[in-house]
């Protein structure tokens, strides 16, 4: 289920859009905290939660030193949203 939380909101910084939902895959009650990764459903920007919740763009680099698992877990939300923008008829 995704989760709507009014009090907690990012903006992309790649496509400056509002972040204001999200879907935890280990807790789906949880809110994103410092640390956290976050994709953005608009541009599928990889982007991590950082003090003060500001979010910022993952590097190249940055992505390469997550687990595997974490990156497989990315790429596949990353496909899914795509799947669901196709099949809702949504620009990607």
């Amino acid at each position: 289920m995704t989760e709507h939380h009014e009090g907690v909101k990012f903006f992309c910084p790649q496509c400056g859009r509002k972040i204001d939902c999200h879907h935890c895959v280990e807790d789906p009650s949880a809110i994103p905290n410092y640390g956290d990764i976050l994709i953005c459903f608009y541009c599928k920007s990889v982007l991590e939660v950082g003090s003060g919740y500001q979010v910022k763009n993952l590097s190249l680099e940055e992505l390469n030193q997550l687990p595997g698992y974490m990156v497989r877990n990315i790429e596949l939300a990353i496909r899914e949203m795509e799947k669901l923008e196709r099949a809702e008829g949504l620009p990607s």
